[in-house]
């Protein structure tokens, strides 16, 4: 007889490890799923290690994964074209037929920027929510960069199902929202978990920000919808209640878990026709206003040839070489940890991220800040 609160090693299923892959602008490699994977009990079955993806709504696609170092998988979910979404999870199974699935992941391969104000953890629920009133977020682009954009993509965290219409305002007198400029009524919550709404085709080209948020709908049963809110209200002015016809900012709870996709203006050329693929070179820097730990160089390449990606200090001084090589056409995106070439950290202040290539040359501000 046995009595313990787990079951033994060899009836548990397999641990997964996985960090979930974000949005990426490449649509010319591969999209690489990592994870550690381990089993304490019969071991690990790597002939039944998968990752399973479907792109958009098609059907669901079955890759093994390969041990590439010890307890190490890998597997690559080929490239996609422009603002395809991909969904993905992992699913191993130990040598004494016990299985384990990770969630579903969801990625985007697109260029748009994505402005967020929560930290991710699901932790309030709002109260006093009825039917006509809503939450909304500002979502200022200059802090991420952008100067103009179109928006493309609404994300809620949902606390239940419900039904809502999505609305957009523009920026009025002080940040608060202005004029009703976009909505799209009688969509539904599937409940407690992130839900999508692509808003491209509305052709909303935005300057300073845009308020984004929801009205609830009628009820689902008894179920109105409703939005999470992270542990902290760290950006109370950003973050709008609308009730009896007033808008007011929360006074406690946390923020948001609303966000915005937001492609930069101009497109870099993309072509809206079939192929959806980008025609001129470009280049993103995400955020331009960096901490010491670094951001995100995003690159598109409009031929094959040779490319050099640099970053300069305001004197004109080379910093960091990050690319010198011939590259094929495609999109690319690198990683700039605020070290020179010597591996030291350089001081706060403004940089150029520079990228040339056989008929082009473009530069992009970064401020490097403590």
């Amino acid at each position: 007889i046995r009595i313990a609160s787990t079951p033994p090693v060899d009836l548990q299923p397999p641990t997964i490890e996985h960090a979930p892959l974000e949005d990426s602008p490449d649509t010319t490699n591969g999209y690489i799923v990592v994870a550690t994977i381990t089993d304490p009990g019969s071991g690990v079955n790597p002939d039944s290690v998968f990752v399973i993806y479907r792109i958009e709504n098609g059907p669901w696609n079955r890759i093994r994964m390969q041990e590439v170092g010890t307890d190490i998988y890998e597997a690559t979910i080929p490239p996609q074209r422009y603002h395809t979404d991909i969904y993905y999870y992992i699913r191993a199974v130990d040598n004494a037929g016990n299985g384990a699935n990770t969630l579903t992941y969801n990625f985007e391969v697109t260029n748009a920027i994505t402005i967020l104000y929560d930290d991710g953890q699901p932790y309030w629920i709002p109260g006093g929510l009825s039917i006509g009133s809503g939450m909304f977020v500002r979502f200022d682009f200059s802090p991420v960069g952008i100067d103009s954009g179109r928006l493309h993509e609404v994300k809620f965290f949902f606390s239940r199902a419900g039904r809502f219409d999505l609305r957009v305002y523009s920026v009025g007198s002080g940040g608060a929202p202005g004029q009703l400029i976009y909505t799209k009524p009688n969509l539904q919550s599937p409940g407690y978990e992130w839900y999508s709404e692509e808003i491209t085709n509305a052709n909303l080209r935005m300057t300073t920000g845009a308020v984004v948020g929801f009205i609830v709908g009628q009820p689902i049963g008894t179920d109105t919808v409703s939005c999470l809110m992270d542990p902290a209200l760290n950006y109370q002015q950003n973050m709008w209640f609308y009730a009896n016809g007033q808008w007011g900012n929360p006074t406690s709870g946390g923020d948001f878990m609303i966000r915005l996709k937001v492609i930069p203006l101009p497109e870099y050329g993309i072509n809206e026709g079939k192929d959806h693929q980008l025609r001129v070179s470009g280049l993103e820097v995400m955020p331009n206003m960096m901490n010491q730990k670094g951001g995100t160089i995003r690159y598109h390449l409009n031929r094959n040839g040779p490319v050099q990606l640099r970053i300069f200090d305001i004197s004109g001084k080379l910093v960091r070489k990050l690319v010198d090589r011939y590259m094929p056409q495609g999109s690319y995106m690198t990683f700039w940890n605020g070290n020179d070439d010597s591996g030291k950290q350089v001081a706060p202040g403004v940089y150029f991220v520079i990228l040339e290539t056989g008929s082009e040359k473009i530069t992009r501000k970064a401020v490097l800040v403590k």
